[in-house]
């Protein structure tokens, strides 16, 4: 077994949690629980700091796990001691195997978190409800301790109160009035209402000789991905859960599914055909062996609810075996794409076919790869429009799909469609909000045939005034506020004093100072710098890495005085690996010595930059 001193940047939800969503781009949807829901919900609660990562497969084609090893500091409620305990999170990369999970949290070595943590079948743990259950514990520049959330890139809450969908913001609060309340509150339960089930702190697997490891980089950005059967032209198959869902039923059930997959599949300048294979038994989300929409979570493998609130569904892919250039972008393969939606939401008001119908949509569309649109029009918006839409796609998202898949015969001529992808729809990173759709019509094919006229499409005409009700519109004074961040510059570097640290700053305004260095990895990224200066206060190593920015980084290290820095040679990162646009580098301390990092950027690029470091 390897064990890997890296960090790992995960996915994740309906103000409850609607996970929904595999693809080549990430999509999630939380329910968020109360802190007493989740508390409640938990078999234990801890306070501890993440020793190691790995990730691994029990056979050349099981399930993907991530182990993410940790070392307890302070229980707050479980039958748990102190001893070191393994969490094992769904999903993760062996090899040329990929197994995506959108939902999961991030991790970092060397990270202190506050985890709310769930039970397996077996016995083993996870955090509960995926990113809902993991914060970060970072100390400020005053000295006091947070409490961090950060449900991920593409992450949407769902109100269950409203029905609306918008993008999961980052939540901080102070660590030590939260751990008072968590404390109270695990002393109020009785001990019937704690877990008496027994836990296992090491998942039996890991101890097999058999089981195959690796580093684990499976919660970090992703790659562009497709699937490769249009190429040939193949059809794409998913196959449904003959159950169905337990308060829709399967006739409703499979109507919203097939709706969704002849919406995508009815794009005249796409060659993209996606068809219903037909019935299938359930089987477990880490399988891969063919494309599943499942119901009613029957494995267990989702966080139960709690009063309409948690994990709607948990969706994810499989990958590997090349890539292919289309429209001069390189991308990765899919293979198989999944879904499985949770169990309990019979008695919530939101749980409809209409509402089925657009988030399968939605969630179909980050299975072919696609990210959010910022066209608030589009289907593939991070906001649900329970617009009477159904399983309808606009304008944005046929040039999406179209861009991707391209029609490479003569497709029928329609004035409304363009092959040319405009500005408003991303490739992944993926993104995990929920739409909702409308009762599928009638109208919808199920035959993997394309025809060269596109269906109808009179009857998804909206009301106009529907769209304004939905749109975000961010105020004009946001922007005019930002100023240059104090660390700027070198001379103004942040000074880190503790181990780990973790610092967030907006680098939108930041420029480049006519000191600065060139990065020796990236010579074009010289801009929006900001400095980090660290003595060491003993020899070890330092892991430094911008896990968790919003955008393209690079990192360097230098040694000296501002104006007159010399590089660390070999000590400049563009990219933590091949899919991950974030920055990592680690390096021998030596007692005594101060080291200055450089966060910067190409011109293009520019965001919330975190910094994260660790001596060990």
């Amino acid at each position: 077994m390897m064990r890997v001193h890296q960090f790992v940047r995960d996915t994740l939800l309906v103000a409850g949690v609607v996970l929904l969503l595999p693809a080549t781009a990430r999509s999630t949807t939380f329910v968020l629980m109360s802190e007493q829901t989740l508390l409640r919900s938990s078999a234990a609660v801890i306070v501890g700091t993440i020793t190691g990562i790995d990730s691994g497969a029990t056979d050349p084609d099981g399930a993907i796990f991530t182990y993410v090893h940790v070392q307890p500091e302070r229980i707050i409620k479980g039958p748990l001691g102190l001893n070191p305990l393994v969490l094992r999170e769904p999903g993760g990369t062996v090899g040329d195997r990929r197994q995506v999970i959108f939902g999961a949290p991030e991790f970092w070595v060397g990270e202190r978190a506050l985890l709310f943590l769930s039970r397996n079948r077996d016995g083993t743990l996870q955090t509960n409800s995926l990113a809902m259950g993991k914060f970060s514990l970072n100390v400020d520049a005053t000295g006091h301790t947070k409490a961090v959330r950060d449900f991920g890139y593409g992450a949407s809450v769902l109100t269950s109160a409203t029905g609306e969908i918008a993008e999961a913001p980052r939540q901080t609060q102070r660590f030590l009035p939260l751990l008072r309340r968590l404390r109270q509150q695990a002393h109020a339960e009785s001990h019937a209402q704690q877990t008496a089930r027994p836990l296992r702190l090491v998942p039996e697997e890991l101890s097999n000789p058999a089981t195959r490891f690796q580093e684990a980089y499976t919660f970090l950005s992703n790659p562009p991905c497709r699937w490769f059967q249009p190429d040939s032209g193949q059809p794409v198959t998913y196959y449904v859960d003959s159950t169905g869902d337990a308060k829709l039923g399967f006739a409703s059930s499979q109507a919203a599914v097939d709706a969704a997959l002849a919406a995508w599949t009815d794009v005249a300048t796409s060659n993209l055909v996606l068809q219903d294979g037909g019935t299938t038994s359930p089987a477990p989300l880490g399988t891969c062996d063919m494309s599943r929409i499942v119901f009613n979570d029957p494995y267990n493998e989702v966080s139960d609810p709690s009063g309409c609130s948690g994990v709607l569904a948990m969706g994810g892919y499989c990958g590997g075996g090349g890539t292919t250039i289309v429209n001069g972008t390189t991308f990765w393969q899919i293979t198989v794409g999944k879904v499985t939606f949770n169990n309990g939401w019979g008695a919530c008001s939101f749980w409809t076919q209409c509402n089925l119908a657009e988030v399968a949509t939605h969630e179909i569309g980050h299975t072919i790869g696609l990210g959010h649109s910022s066209d608030a029009n589009a289907t593939m918006y991070a906001m649900a429009h329970f617009d009477s839409r159904c399983a309808t796609l606009e304008t944005d998202d046929i040039n999406g799909v179209s861009f991707i898949y391209p029609q490479t015969g003569p497709a029928a001529p329609t004035a409304t469609r363009t092959s040319t992808p405009t500005a408003t729809w991303t490739l992944p990173p993926p993104t995990r909000t929920a739409t909702r759709v409308a009762i599928p019509t009638a109208t919808r094919t199920r035959t993997p045939t394309r025809t060269a006229t596109p269906r109808p499409t009179a009857t998804r005409t909206r009301t106009p005034t529907r769209t304004p009700t939905k749109r975000v519109v961010p105020t004009p004074t946001r922007t005019a506020s930002v100023s240059a961040p104090a660390n700027n510059a070198c001379s103004g570097a942040i000074v880190v004093t503790v181990s780990p640290f973790v610092s967030t700053v907006n680098a939108t305004a930041a420029t480049a100072d006519p000191t600065d260095p060139i990065p020796a990895c990236n010579v074009n990224a010289r801009t929006h710098t900001l400095w980090y200066q660290y003595t060491a206060p003993r020899s070890g190593t330092i892991v430094a890495s911008t896990s968790g920015s919003g955008y393209d980084t690079v990192l360097s290290v230098y040694t000296g005085s501002c104006g007159s820095l010399s590089a660390v040679s070999g000590k400049c990162n563009d990219n933590a690996s091949w899919f991950v646009r974030q920055s990592q580098v680690g390096l021998a301390a030596v007692a005594g010595r101060t080291y200055y990092f450089m966060i910067s950027s190409t011109a293009s690029s520019s965001g919330s930059a975190t910094f994260r470091l660790t001596l060990s």
